[in-house]
């Protein structure tokens, strides 16, 4: 079991959290609150992460820190054909983090290498078109037939299901 020196907070993420690659040569830590948490089902990300999907952790640019070893940077297109450069480690080549090419205001943290990911909760899905046909998506989450035009509705409902409950 990998130890998480973090605060849980609001739909199961964590302040502070870490996280690593398989191997354990790369490891990390969020510096910075999230922005929103996400799935992506594009095919892109189906290629690259070998699954169904890319549960997806928005953070500030800048907002975590590499505190074992070094990653080895990979450029690929997302749905959208906008670049991004895919952090990967170089010896197991996990899929770390994401983060654009051009207006780096965020990094996009692979949720799964998180040392602690069980209970996370996603606010929305996008890219659905390209969702598995087996995959059943929750009523109370967003969902996008591919990126929606500004992810300021997913950064809306995150704020809003982070904020503590009024009562």
């Amino acid at each position: 079991m990998r130890a998480n020196g973090g605060r849980v907070g609001g739909l199961g993420i964590v302040t502070n959290a870490t996280g690593g690659c398989l191997c354990g040569d790369v490891r990390y830590r969020l510096r910075a609150e999230p922005i929103a948490l996400y799935c992506c089902h594009c095919t892109e990300c189906q290629t690259t992460s070998g699954s169904s999907f890319v549960m997806a952790l928005r953070i500030p640019y800048g907002g975590l820190s590499v505190t074992k070893g070094s990653v080895r940077l990979c450029e690929r297109a997302e749905a959208g054909g906008i670049a991004r450069n895919v952090g990967r480690c170089p010896s197991c080549l996990t899929a770390l983090w994401s983060e654009r090419l051009e207006g780096r205001a965020f990094q996009t943290v692979y949720a799964g290498t998180l040392d602690d990911s069980a209970n996370l909760q996603p606010v929305a899905h996008i890219w659905i078109q390209d969702a598995q046909p087996w995959i059943r998506f929750d009523e109370r989450t967003l969902r996008f037939s591919q990126s929606p035009p500004t992810m300021q509705p997913i950064i809306d409902v995150w704020r809003q299901r982070q904020s503590p409950k009024q009562g």
